[in-house]
């Protein structure tokens, strides 16, 4: 259906006259002669009168303004094709379609539309491309970094999602299109479950809740997929491995710590009630990375309890 037109200018030759009639005393003190008879009156309605028919043509757009409009939204080269209505139509329908990349979610949005890409992120102000080590930390201005996680068995997106990038960025925009670096990651921790388990069984579970939670995909705590960037904490690992059915408790492995990376990126805390002690408490990744499981190296023990837990 076609777009109704907005009414520009509603007043009519009543309310014009009426409002002329109420300026008078303020811009002509002198003037007390306000009936029809009166020149001035009658100036008043003159003036409204050719006010009216301003405003009614002004409410009239022409089908030449309207197809201007259009040309405006479709470029110089456009033409009709179809009746004005349709035209309207479909070139405010097609203002809905992502044609520009601005904010991160723009990025994203366009990149995800590519075939091959599973999954996007966008790093504003990084450049991720640079030789620098710290490039993913280093404040780059005008930089944009899009990651690319293709999907299984794809090929490597990056050079499809540049190219239907660049066409769509500022001017100043310098765009790197990457795909995720993966940090090495091993675990060491003991599950003890419940003792009418079977504790081989369950390691093959925990192994698999392990691989799920760090699934870019469909992993982390809410199901939405692990975020580079996004640290590792013991307290929600441990939370994850408890709710699994038939895990009693989980604790770690003496002299190790559970979460075992890089020296430099540890999350430590220091708890109010034991002042001067340190407490690890996670792992911190770089925002260009993603977290890779590793079994090899890791100690994941399923101890199976000595006894059934007691009904209270």
């Amino acid at each position: 259906m076609p777009i109704p037109l907005p009414e520009l200018d509603d007043r009519r030759f009543d309310d014009l006259v009426e409002e002329g009639r109420r300026l008078i005393p303020t811009l002509a003190p002198s003037w007390t002669d306000h009936n029809p008879s009166d020149p001035g009156i009658t100036l008043i309605e003159l003036f409204a009168f050719i006010a009216e028919m301003l405003m009614y043509r002004a409410n009239r757009v022409s089908d030449a303004h309207k197809q201007a409009f259009v040309r405006l939204l479709r470029g110089p080269a456009w033409a009709p094709k179809a009746p004005l209505a349709e035209e309207i139509r479909d070139a405010v329908l097609d203002l809905r379609d992502e044609q520009r990349a601005v904010t991160a979610k723009d990025f994203v949005r366009r990149t995800e539309l590519v075939d091959g890409v599973a999954r996007a992120w966008c790093l504003p102000r990084r450049n991720l491309q640079s030789t620098a080590p710290d490039a993913a930390l280093r404040d780059a201005p005008a930089h944009v970094s899009v990651i690319v996680l293709p999907e299984s068995g794809s090929a490597d997106p990056s050079a499809a999602v540049a190219a239907d990038l660049a066409p769509r960025c500022l001017l100043t925009t310098r765009l790197h299109v990457v795909l995720p670096r993966y940090q090495d990651v091993r675990l060491h921790f003991t599950a003890h479950i419940h003792a009418d388990r079977d504790d081989a069984t369950l390691r093959r579970v925990i192994l698999a809740r392990l691989s799920a939670f760090f699934n870019p995909l469909v992993g982390g705590t809410d199901g939405l997929g692990w975020t580079p960037g996004r640290p590792l904490y013991v307290s929600e690992l441990m939370a994850m491995l408890d709710a699994i059915d038939g895990v009693d408790f989980v604790d770690v492995v003496a002299g190790r710590l559970p979460i075992e990376g890089p020296t430099d990126r540890g999350i430590w805390d220091v708890p109010a009630s034991l002042p001067g002690i340190r407490v690890f408490a996670g792992l911190r990744l770089n925002p260009d990375e993603l977290v890779n499981f590793v079994l090899d190296g890791s100690r994941i023990e399923a101890r199976r309890q000595a006894t059934l837990p007691r009904l209270e």
